[in-house]
């Protein structure tokens, strides 16, 4: 894939103040070029998109200083070895590749990672969870219930603390089938959601998107119920929270982000890739760093 030209990107005049107010950078990948983004700011504090090869690469996921990206059957780990208030040639976090697992008999659809830093993973072709032991590879953690999996499809999880729940929507695609399902207690959080995309938990909350009614909201856990916070044009297939914003990553009819504003239920940044990017997928928001370094051939010394 080419280098894409970030002049030709489409976004808010206030974006780069955003990233400068916020001090952090977003992580991404393009499933369908193999390509990884880091979105952020440069020493000269202008927007500057860095742009990447990563072969097969389809799905990421950030803990603390570990990075994990995974392509279909393979995980590959990087590790930040810069220090708080330690530089590397311009860079405040450096990610160097640290190791490579490979499992033939997995199919990784979709990746998180627990309060231990141990990737899960999701398989929807066996619509099983696996969780990575370094040791013993990877090991099942749930399975979709026999009762349910003549009518649901399971499309998604999430990690959160002791939380760890999946995303189930109807093989027929009946409006407001899909439920949200805690992996631990086997117990329904929320029935009756509209082809809900991958969730995420955000100061004790459950937020999803409801791909049907096209609202952005959150799970009224007392009630089971999905609550719209605000409507969106755009398809969210991504989120992810950085302090009191949601970031909202979309790639159907138009490929981009949306920075949501909890407080105020404001959208206030947009960025439209049009035809540079095609298919987001997964956003890593680093923070606390104003230039970071991701690459597996690095040769990294501490100092």
């Amino acid at each position: 894939m080419k280098k894409v030209d970030f002049s030709k990107v489409k976004h808010s005049s206030t974006l780069g103040s955003w990233f400068i107010k916020n001090n952090c950078n977003l992580v991404f990948l393009d499933q369908y070029s193999h390509q990884l983004f880091v979105l952020g700011i440069d020493q000269e504090k202008q927007l500057q998109l860095h742009q990447q090869n990563f072969s097969n690469s389809t799905k990421l996921s950030l803990y603390k200083n570990s990075l994990w990206i995974s392509s279909e059957k393979e995980l590959h780990h990087f590790e930040n070895k810069l220090l708080p208030n330690q530089n590397f040639y311009g860079y405040d976090k450096v990610f160097t590749f640290q190791q490579k697992y490979t499992y033939p008999n997995i199919n990784i659809h979709q990746l998180s990672i627990n309060e231990m830093g141990c990737p899960i993973i999701l398989d929807k072709k066996q619509s099983k969870v696996f969780c990575l032991d370094t040791e013993q590879g990877f090991v099942p953690l749930w399975e979709l219930p026999n009762t349910l999996q003549k009518d649901y499809f399971l499309i998604g999880i999430n990690t959160h603390g002791d939380i760890k729940y999946a995303s189930l929507t109807h093989k027929r695609r009946v409006t407001k089938q899909s439920l949200l399902f805690n992996m631990t207690t086997n117990e329904a959080i929320c029935y009756k959601l509209s082809q809900p995309s991958p969730s995420s938990i955000y100061q004790d909350k459950i937020w999803l998107f409801e791909a049907n009614t096209g609202y952005f909201g959150y799970i009224e856990q007392e009630s089971k119920t999905f609550v719209p916070f605000i409507f969106c044009n755009e398809k969210i297939q991504s989120i992810n929270f950085i302090h009191h914003y949601a970031i909202l990553g979309f790639s159907e009819n138009q490929t981009g982000f949306l920075i949501l504003n909890l407080q105020s239920q404001i959208i206030e940044e947009k960025v439209f890739f049009e035809q540079e990017i095609s298919d987001i997928s997964g956003i890593c928001i680093i923070p606390s760093t104003k230039q970071i370094l991701i690459d597996k051939s690095i040769n990294f010394i501490e100092q």
